[in-house]
């Protein structure tokens, strides 16, 4: 609702020159947040409405950060919609954009948004070496680190070198308590879990589980 007020209200700022600037930037921005809020909530049709009009803006007016954004959004909401050829393309186009502009954390979640689309597909290498990408850019952002290695543990796990994965899973849970991080740490809690599963370790594996969920 606050996007949208302020969309409202910047139809009612008289434009000029020296206002320009602003208003498109604040028109493309506010359309990429109203839109990914919107799809976030399941109202698909203003979602993509607003997520295009963020798009055609921020092209226009060579705005490549929200363009990135507008098309990371796209790009996830297709992944989960079962589109993989919209998905891919959308994320792709937030890859070269991201790839122009001096912000690693864009570039960042770009990154993970394409490695997790990558091991969706069975792409598990790719999958890998776009985690270790990002891994490389988290400094000091614990959730990001932690998102990484968990990245990464679930590509091991996948190709069955269960030793590994439990050792990025180790590390991903320091990350999450050193962060105060509960809902981080019982995501790792729940990949343990799987590490467990696979080693025939049905107690344990339960433990993990137990404890994911408090």
């Amino acid at each position: 609702r606050a996007y949208r007020h302020g969309l409202d209200w910047l139809e009612r700022v008289i434009e000029t020159p020296d206002t320009w600037d602003a208003r498109v930037q604040g028109e493309a921005m506010l359309h990429y947040r109203y839109g990914a809020v919107s799809l976030m909530l399941g109202d698909t049709r203003v979602g993509e409405r607003a997520l295009h009009i963020a798009l055609d803006v921020a092209s226009d007016c060579g705005l490549p950060t929200t363009e990135a954004r507008a098309h990371l959004e796209f790009g996830r909401y297709h992944m989960e919609g079962g589109r993989p050829r919209l998905a891919n393309a959308h994320l792709s186009q937030a890859m070269t954009l991201a790839t122009l502009e001096d912000e690693p954390d864009l570039h960042r979640e770009v990154l993970e948004m394409r490695a997790v689309f990558a091991h969706q597909q069975g792409n598990t290498d790719e999958s890998m070496t776009l985690w270790r990408q990002a891994l490389e850019l988290t400094k000091n952002d614990p959730a990001a680190t932690v998102r990484a290695l968990i990245g990464l543990a679930n590509g091991h796990l996948r190709a069955g070198d269960i030793t590994e994965a439990a050792t990025l899973l180790g590390r991903a849970r320091l990350e999450a308590r050193r962060a105060g991080d509960r809902i981080a740490e019982g995501r790792v809690l729940n990949n343990l879990g799987l590490v467990h599963v696979f080693n025939d370790e049905y107690d344990e594996a339960l433990d993990a589980f137990r404890q994911a969920l408090h």
